[in-house]
C-alpha cells in the first residue's frame, strides 16, 4: 500500500510541476506590459516542429556611436538590457532608447537579451522572441505579407526584462482570425 502512495505522489509532483510551468508563462503573458513591434519576417521550417516565421527587430541591431549604443565594450554571450521608449504617436510602439550591461531603474521599460555579434558598428542582439509558430503551410503566407503589408507583434515584457510574443498583426489586425 505505501508503494501505492508513493508512486501516485511521485507523479502528482511531476504533473504538478509540468503545469506550473504552463501557469508561470501565461502569468507573464497575461500581466506583462504590452508593446508592439515592427518586424522583419523569414519563412523557415522545422521538420520536427512545422513552419515558424522568424522574427527580425529593430531592436535587434543596436547601432553603435553618439546616436544609438554607447558605454562599456561587449563581447558575443553577454547579457544586454535595452531600454525601451515609447513612440509620441502610438504608445504602444516602442524604439529602443539605450542599452547597458546591468539592468535599468525599477519601473523601467525593457528588453533582457544575448549579444549575438559584435561589429564596429553595430551589435546584435537575440531576446528570445525571434520565432512564431504557424499552421502547417502558412509561414509562406506571412512572407509574402510582410513585403506588401505592415507586419508586427504584440509582445509581453515582464518587469524582469523577458519579451513573450502574445500574437501577430497584419496591417493592426490579428493574422491568422
Amino acid at each position: 500500500m505505501n508503494t501505492r502512495v508513493g508512486f501516485y505522489a511521485v507523479v502528482a509532483l511531476q504533473l504538478g510541476f509540468l503545469a506550473s510551468m504552463g501557469i508561470v508563462k501565461q502569468y507573464e503573458r497575461v500581466t506583462g506590459e504590452k508593446v508592439v513591434l515592427e518586424v522583419v519576417p523569414v519563412d523557415p521550417r522545422d521538420f520536427f516542429r512545422g513552419d515558424y516565421v522568424v522574427l527580425g527587430y529593430n531592436l535587434s541591431r543596436l547601432e553603435r556611436g553618439p546616436a544609438g549604443l554607447t558605454g562599456a565594450p561587449v563581447d558575443a554571450g553577454q547579457t544586454l538590457f535595452v531600454t525601451l521608449e515609447r513612440e509620441a504617436g502610438d504608445r504602444t510602439k516602442v524604439k529602443a532608447a539605450g542599452a547597458s550591461l546591468s539592468p535599468p531603474a525599477r519601473g523601467t521599460l525593457f528588453l533582457r537579451g544575448r549579444v549575438t555579434t559584435v561589429t564596429d558598428e553595430r551589435v546584435g542582439v537575440e531576446y528570445g522572441i525571434e520565432q512564431y509558430f504557424v499552421p502547417e503551410r502558412r509561414g509562406r503566407e506571412i512572407e509574402v505579407a510582410a513585403r506588401e503589408r505592415r507586419v508586427t507583434v504584440e509582445v509581453s515584457i515582464t518587469a524582469a526584462g523577458d519579451g513573450q510574443v502574445c500574437r501577430l498583426l497584419v496591417d493592426g489586425r490579428t493574422w491568422g482570425k
